[in-house]
Formats: C-alpha cells, sequence, structure tokens
C-alpha cells in the first residue's frame, strides 16, 4: 500500500462555475512520481483482467454527481496522467484517487470471494493510495483464539 502525505488544497472557483468543490493534493514530487507509477501499473493490471476481476457496473463515489463504469474511471486517469506526468506543476485532484480507490475496494471485495483472502490483500497491498487515517478493510481472519481487544 502506497502512503502519502499530501496538503489537501480545497477551492471553489472554477473556470466553467461547477458547484462541487475541487480539491487539489500537493505533494513532494517523489511522492507523486510514486502515485503515477501506481496508477499505470493499476492501469495494465487492468487491461490485463479486467473481464475476469473488475465490476463494470455505473457508481457514484464520492462527491461526484454522476455515475463512472470502471472503464470511464481507468481511460479519465490514463488520460490525466500524461498531464500530471508531464508538466510537474500540475497537481492530482482527490477526486481521481477516490475513485481508482473504490475500484481497488471493489476488486478486493470481488477477489475475496473468488480467489481468498489472501489475493485480495496482496490486491490492496500493491494498489490501495493511503492518504488519510482511513485504512482499506482486512480480509483476513484473526488466528484463532484471538480475542478483540486482548492486545489493546
Amino acid at each position: 500500500m502506497l502512503t502519502i502525505y499530501p496538503k489537501l488544497v480545497e477551492f471553489n472557483s472554477t473556470m466553467s462555475k461547477q458547484k462541487a468543490k475541487s480539491v487539489r493534493m500537493k505533494m513532494t514530487l517523489g511522492e507523486k512520481k510514486k502515485v503515477i507509477q501506481l496508477l499505470k501499473h493499476h492501469e495494465k493490471f487492468y487491461n490485463e483482467y479486467k473481464d475476469e476481476y473488475y465490476y463494470q457496473h455505473m457508481d457514484r463515489i464520492g462527491k461526484d454527481s454522476i455515475s463512472y463504469t470502471t472503464d470511464q474511471i481507468i481511460k479519465d486517469i490514463h488520460i490525466k496522467l500524461r498531464d500530471w506526468e508531464h508538466k510537474p506543476s500540475n497537481d492530482i485532484f482527490e477526486s481521481y484517487v477516490l475513485r481508482h480507490n473504490q475500484i481497488v475496494l471493489d476488486t478486493a471485495e470481488r477477489l475475496n470471494k473468488k480467489e481468498g483472502a489472501d489475493i485480495a490483500e496482496d490486491y490492496i497491498d500493491s494498489f490501495f493510495i493511503n492518504y488519510s487515517n482511513a485504512l482499506p478493510p482486512s480480509y483476513k481472519q484473526p488466528p484463532e483464539g484471538y480475542e478483540q481487544g486482548l492486545f489493546v
């Protein structure tokens, strides 16, 4: 799992006068390169296994006013990747990371059902972008005899 520590900058004034707030993720160049590399790697994985493991349903994510299919999200991120990669001053928007993470979580749930908890956990570790205190769900069962709260 990639963990980054961006500064989130909200702004309300946009050229198209959108009502929704846009949130830029200000991060170091090294963090940005890691995020771009992870998104590229995930796109490659998606293109290889999209028929087998990925949902293609419409879904609203975060503050989105419209629904997107998984394929639309991946293609949209692919287009933006060129922008982010070749123009270091361009910030990555939180909405793209939210959409990406939602795909990862939906797919991990499906992998857990089809392939097991270990594969789902490996998938999350490979592709989830953590930038807040909210961690993704864990699919592994606690060991036998483990009591909740015993080690707290």
